[in-house]
């Protein structure tokens, strides 16, 4: 009797363990680039808020596009303010955030320039509406991410 109960559990985790294995393997490249994410992001939404101005909304995101080993690293940040468009373009002007990897080496200055974006179909006379975003790129770094293959 007791070497039957000790064939079975041995069949079971001899079935269990590659999963569990697997499925590690497929979740460690995915969580280690939400975090990589998470931090690109927290570069602008901890940038020092425009005096007068209020966020909406935040939104990020981790997307493939094109071909090759890569992830597109996006993050936005909508905002509201009381101030002239040409004032809050000074502002951001010359703003450089860091990137997701600062292994790749740019001619220039190293970071990433934040776009600005105004709408204008919500802007009246005394407020401005815009959004800013940032977007950056890493290839793969080996790291085997199913969301950027």
């Amino acid at each position: 009797m007791k070497r039957q109960t000790s064939s079975y559990a041995t069949f079971i985790l001899g079935c269990i363990v590659p999963i569990c294995l697997c499925g590690f393997f497929v979740w460690l490249p995915i969580y280690l680039n939400d975090l990589r994410l998470s931090a690109f992001a927290n570069n602008l939404y901890t940038y020092p808020l425009l005096p007068g101005a209020t966020i909406l909304d935040r939104y990020s995101e981790l997307s493939k596009v094109g071909n090759g080993n890569n992830c597109y690293y996006k993050a936005e940040q909508s905002m509201v303010s009381t101030l002239p468009r040409t004032e809050i373009e000074q502002y951001y002007e010359d703003v450089m955030l860091p990137g997701v990897s600062l292994s790749v080496i740019y001619d220039g200055p190293i970071g990433i320039p934040i776009d600005l974006a105004f709408n204008e179909s919500k802007s009246t006379g005394g407020t401005s509406y815009f959004t800013l975003t940032i977007l950056d790129f890493s290839f793969s770094d080996g790291t085997f991410d199913i969301r950027c293959q």
